[in-house]
């Protein structure tokens, strides 16, 4: 057993032995903790100190639709009720965001308040972040850098996986599913909480053919079924959340991903043997103090990646593990009915092995906050945030947020916030060889954002409607550039002007047992080259690739009595693909629905039969160039819900 545990942290394909002892083992854990609780103390509930949502525009994705989307990735759910346009390789394929014309490397992604990327990409995955783990997702729009470090330059996304209002009692949920692209999809959950003890366990399995059909217009008008895409995901989520006090709590957390793919090569004459193998371990303790006007939280904190690539035509085997410390402090203390002060600080190390470099490297950063509030009137709040971090490669400017919430009437909100952003150059950048560059500078600029939001509720009717806009300047904008010999280096050669407008529309009407419900959300996006040390490009003023300035989505949903329907609509402008926006990807719109029907079993229990369609008008589409994306496909699934409340044990 123990060859085989140390066989998946070297990123080795996971046999069904192997994902059988795993899963076997978390749930004797997780039955484990479950039998030793039997006191009665406090609500287990362990809550971030860092919050922006009270002065930035934010977006909490309904419950409803992280469960109809519990088999899908972040990637997807983000491209369905977010107007961040999502980079997507294809199906099972990498996918990373455009955070209001940014890059994907200036998105920051945190799980439980601590930045997940990989520290040698300088990016997040999103087809490793199985939704199925999280109870929240919430994006916060606009420059956050002051208070969540680096690569908040655009917004952040905040994961949770922990579910705070956990019912006293035993929660069991089992998830089955298929597609017609020889699909197969398994989810269990089970949770037990108490006053003193609460525990989550989370285990998914996905193994998919991706026999997905797509048309190549250069070769016939026939659809063409892909090959060499077959990618199978596994993993598991535990939670556990202990008081040891009434005043004391501590938290832990432990999430493992295994995800096997094949790379297929969309050329009907060259047959593809690229594949890429990722581990990822992450582990978070948490101890969270509360009294009175005080709180403080402490994290300690360690997170693992390891990629494995392998081309066998092209003779290329490369392994990377690259590995995070993280130690995260943070203070609050409620000076006084109207004022509010917060503090923190952050200590992590990355240390990355990879024959691609030239020897291990080490970034060791360490970064202090401070925050002030100030509720000057009942209907306007004040903040101020600053941070100053440094790094052992190099220099990061001091940064800073001056934010203003507003009340303009009873239903109407104000929102302002003018930051500075940076973002740490990532440890390929900087030591990849050949190409990697130790003399870059960090990415930084600032960002202007505001949002004005009315809402209503009327009798049967409730309605939500938003207006943002933003201005963002980035100076040092990283680029890789041919170098010697054909190998490509990262310079710090342009400056990035970005502005847009966001819309949102939600409107909710029921009656007695109809419910109804839209959302339509738009966003205007120019993205330009305003200064470049590019000679011989031409891309000046032009709009950055892969950054669509038009995109919409308008969303339904129907419930009568235990029959839900719920229909995304989705559609992305023009994308250039060359940087004098000489060549670009058509627009697309794209579909899909889903109807769900819920058999009561009894007070707490219930199943849920549910069947989709994706890209339901069979749209022919690119997100990526020479990345074709599936035709209509199908999927069918259930799932079982179970709840027993708690009664008293005895040990």
């Amino acid at each position: 057993m123990n060859n085989r545990i140390y066989n998946c942290l070297r990123a080795e394909p996971l046999s069904p032995s192997n994902k059988c002892l795993i899963t076997f083992a978390l749930l004797l854990f997780a039955q484990i903790s479950v039998a030793q609780d039997t006191t009665k103390l406090i609500e287990i509930e362990v809550t971030a100190i860092r919050q922006s949502t009270s002065f930035q525009k934010t977006i909490k994705i309904d419950s409803i639709d992280l469960a109809n989307q519990s088999n899908r990735n972040l990637g997807e759910l983000l491209a369905n009720h977010t107007t961040i346009f999502i980079k997507n390789y294809g199906n099972g394929a990498l996918g990373t965001t455009s955070f209001r014309g940014g890059s994907a490397n200036q998105t920051a992604i945190l799980w439980e308040g601590l930045n997940i990327k990989n520290s040698m990409l300088g990016q997040t995955d999103l087809s490793l972040l199985p939704l199925a783990l999280f109870n929240s997702v919430q994006i916060d729009y606009g420059g956050g850098s002051a208070l969540w470090g680096s690569d908040a330059m655009g917004g952040s996304i905040h994961l949770s996986g922990s579910n705070k209002q956990l019912k006293q009692g035993l929660s069991l949920i089992t998830q089955l599913g298929s597609s017609s692209l020889n699909a197969m999809n398994a989810f269990t959950g089970f949770s037990y909480a108490a006053k003193k003890l609460s525990t989550e366990t989370k285990i998914y399995l996905n193994q998919n053919k991706n026999q997905f059909k797509y048309i190549d217009t250069n070769l016939s008008k026939e659809p063409i079924t892909i090959k060499h895409a077959a990618y199978n995901n596994f993993g598991f989520m535990q939670n556990v959340n202990y008081a040891i006090h009434p005043n004391h709590q501590i938290k832990l957390s432990l999430w493992f991903n295994s995800f096997d793919r094949q790379l297929p090569n969309f050329s009907q004459t060259f047959k593809s043997k690229q594949y890429q193998y990722d581990r990822n371990t992450k582990l978070i303790t948490q101890h969270h103090y509360f009294k009175s006007r005080i709180a403080a939280n402490t994290k300690l904190a360690y997170f693992g990646d390891v990629l494995n690539y392998i081309d066998s035509i092209a003779g290329i085997y490369s392994y990377s593990r690259v590995e995070n410390l993280v130690i995260d402090h943070e203070n609050k203390f409620q000076i006084n009915k109207r004022s509010r002060f917060q503090s923190g600080f952050n200590l992590s190390g990355s240390k990355a092995i990879t024959k691609n470099y030239e020897d291990s490297e080490r970034l060791l950063r360490m970064g202090l906050y401070m925050m002030y509030s100030y509720n000057w009137l009942d209907n306007l709040t004040t903040s101020a945030v600053i941070r100053y971090e440094v790094t052992n490669l190099t220099k990061i400017p001091v940064t800073g947020n001056l934010n203003l919430s507003y009340q303009l009437t009873k239903r109407c909100f104000l929102k302002l916030n003018a930051a500075n952003v940076f973002r740490q150059p990532s440890l390929n950048e900087l030591f990849w060889l050949p190409g990697g560059n130790r003399n870059l500078l960090p990415e930084n600029g600032n960002v202007f954002d505001g949002e004005i939001r009315y809402q209503k509720n009327h009798s049967n009717l409730a309605f939500d409607i938003s207006l943002a806009a933003y201005h963002k300047i980035i100076n040092n904008w990283i680029l890789w550039l041919p170098g010697p010999n054909g190998n490509p280096s990262p310079k710090n050669i342009q400056q990035v002007f970005s502005r847009g407008t966001e819309t949102s529309t939600k409107l909710t009407y029921q009656l007695k047992s109809l419910k109804v419900g839209m959302q339509f959300l738009t966003h205007y996006c120019l993205s330009t080259i305003t200064k470049q040390d590019q000679d011989y490009t031409n891309s000046l003023n032009k709009q950055l690739i892969y950054t669509p300035r038009y995109t919409g989505n308008f969303n339904l949903f129907v419930q009568f009595k235990s029959a839900s329907l719920q229909m995304n609509n989705q559609y992305v402008g023009y994308r250039f693909t060359s940087s004098d926006n000489s060549g670009w990807l058509n627009p697309y719109y794209v579909s899909s629905i889903r109807l769900n029907y819920q058999f009561i079993l009894g007070k707490e229990s219930n199943v849920n039969l549910f069947a989709a369609s994706q890209n339901l008008f069979n749209s022919n589409y690119h997100i990526v160039e020479n990345r074709p994306m599936p035709l209509r496909y199908f999927e069918f699934g259930l799932s079982i819900n179970y709840y027993k409340p708690k009664t008293n044990i005895k040990s």
